[in-house]
């Protein structure tokens, strides 16, 4: 009761006060700004005791963002980096897993390892940049077959991904 009490002195206070200096001001252009700032005085005289209530402003602080807060923020930001990393791998993978399936069904004595490197900027998410292809061939396979087919899978590739042949390097090795 006695906090009520000095609550309603407070506020009569604060408004005796406005109005005291309300009347010994003269009519000039700073009178509304003494008035805003008595306003918003008495605005603050009348919240804070319910601010106080609801449990903010504990000792007359303002509420900072403890560290807990903090790192949750952290690792939510890194846990969300994580997940477009692991996202992305996934989605190279697969489209790897796609090419290689096509070449080895356009060559099916042949086997084929591919690598993919996407764009993971936001407005080319996805776009193919790189294709790394490995031939595996039998040993007795001549230079000049092994250029054609070379040739042949980079064209193959253009064609049905629609990557830039300077951007896919494709390598024989004996396997």
């Amino acid at each position: 009761m006695e906090a009520l009490r000095n609550w309603t002195m407070t506020i009569a206070g604060v408004i005796v006060f406005g109005s005291m200096c309300d009347m010994l001001m003269p009519e000039n252009g700073i009178k509304k700004y003494i008035r805003l700032a008595l306003g918003l005085i008495l605005v603050i005289s009348i919240i804070t005791p319910i601010v106080s209530l609801l449990g903010g402003f504990r000792d007359g602080n303002i509420p900072q963002i403890d560290s807990e807060q903090e790192n949750a923020y952290t690792s939510y930001s890194q846990m969300e980096e994580r997940q477009r990393e692991d996202i992305t791998k996934i989605y190279q993978d697969n489209v790897g897993a796609k090419i290689t399936a096509f070449l080895e069904s356009e060559y099916p004595d042949r086997e084929f390892e591919t690598r993919v490197e996407t764009s993971d900027s936001q407005e080319n998410f996805g776009e193919i940049l790189r294709v790394d292809v490995v031939i595996h061939t039998d040993s007795g396979a001549g230079a000049t077959e092994e250029k054609d087919l070379v040739s042949s899978v980079k064209e193959s590739i253009n064609q049905n991904y629609g990557v830039n042949k300077k951007d896919i390097y494709v390598s024989a090795e004996d396997g």
